[in-house]
């Protein structure tokens, strides 16, 4: 899991192809307005969505993973708390779904948390198993998100 400041983001290029193609149309000058619009991208090697909701407190969210991509989630506005756990801590998934590429988890003993503020982003890998959208010191929140659905390679 890494997290980090928007303007940072180029510093994570290296990582993969894939990556770097995400991160290269993230800095396109037309790329808001046209996630607006269509609120679904495609890309050479990822899928990026424009997501608004409501934070959820920590017993209505979930934990997750994938296999085949790699999520990258920018946060435009307001903030959310989010779990992250090593996949391996999580043990067995309760719920599954291969063709959107989600899995789904109990809530294990102990996991790390992380705020993600305005501005800043978390890329989480297949490894990382994440809880998003969560309550900020357990109050409710409006959250705009960019997030990136980038293929492993």
């Amino acid at each position: 899991m890494i997290k980090d400041k928007i303007e940072n983001i180029k510093l994570y290029e290296n990582l993969s192809i894939n990556i770097a193609n995400a991160i290269r149309c993230l800095s396109q000058d037309n790329f808001m307005k046209e996630l607006k619009n269509k609120k679904r991208l495609e890309g050479d090697g990822f899928y990026v969505m424009l997501q608004e909701y409501e934070t959820n407190s920590d017993e209505k969210g979930r934990w997750e993973t994938h296999k085949k991509y790699i999520d990258i989630q920018y946060v435009l506005a307001g903030g959310e708390r989010t779990g992250y756990i090593n996949r391996e801590e999580l043990g067995q998934i309760t719920e599954g779904s291969p063709e959107r590429d989600f899995y789904f988890y109990g809530e294990p003993a102990e996991a790390d948390w992380v705020i993600v503020h305005d501005g800043e982003f978390v890329i989480f890998f297949p490894t990382d198993g994440h809880k998003p959208g969560l309550h900020v010191n357990c109050v409710p929140g409006r959250v705009t998100k960019v997030v990136f659905k980038v293929e492993t390679v």
